[in-house]
Order: structure tokens, then sequence, then C-alpha cells
């Protein structure tokens, strides 16, 4: 479950329980239906939204950082705090996440295929 070097749970496993919670915060809003209820109903699928729009963004940031650090790999060294710091606010706007992966893939192949 945790990563025995940092101590950190994997990308997916994250991902994951967000989507699990974000699933029991939708249950509960779907439970209120009288006319009293309907800001709380509101406001627990407002943070259903935000968890899984944050989740996607930290899912999308992590793997772009492991797969950049994996590209250069120095020994004994890793990248990925570097990129993560670097990428903070990148990921939460989809056209820039695209662009980023788009470069990555240029990389990675130009690096394949010589």
């Amino acid at each position: 479950k945790y990563c025995v070097q940092c101590g950190r749970m994997s990308p997916g496993k994250v991902f994951s329980m967000n989507i699990n919670r974000a699933e029991k915060l939708i249950k509960l809003a779907s439970k209120m239906n009288t006319k009293d209820e309907q800001e709380e109903k509101s406001i627990l699928m407002e943070q259903a939204i935000v968890s899984l729009a944050t989740s996607t963004e930290v899912l999308l940031r992590e793997v772009y950082a492991l797969i950049y650090s994996l590209k250069h790999v120095i020994y004994g060294k890793s990248l990925f705090e570097n990129i993560y710091k670097d990428t903070k606010n990148e990921f939460t706007n989809i056209d820039m996440a695209i662009k980023k992966y788009r470069g990555l893939c240029d990389l990675v192949t130009t690096n394949i295929n010589g």
C-alpha cells in the first residue's frame, strides 16, 4: 500500500480512494430530496466534483513526473520531486495537461528512435 522508500501511496491507489469518497458523497446527496435539504445536497455534490477534479489532476501530475523521471534516470537520484513541484498547477487545465503529455511522448519517442 505504501512505498517503502518515501512512504507515499501509489497514484492509482490514491485516485481509487478519492473515487470511492466521491461516490459516498454522491450517495449521501442522492438521499436528500426535500426542499430544506437542497443546499446541503448542492454542497455535497460540489465536494464530490472537487474531489474528482483534484484527484484527476494529482494523478495526471504524478504519472507525468514518474515517466519524466524514468526518462532521465541518474544513478541514485530521482527528478520526481523537482518535476512534481515545477508542474504544480499545470494539470488543472486539461489542454495544458494534453500539451505536457504530448511533449513527453515526443521526448520519449525521439529517444527511442535515436
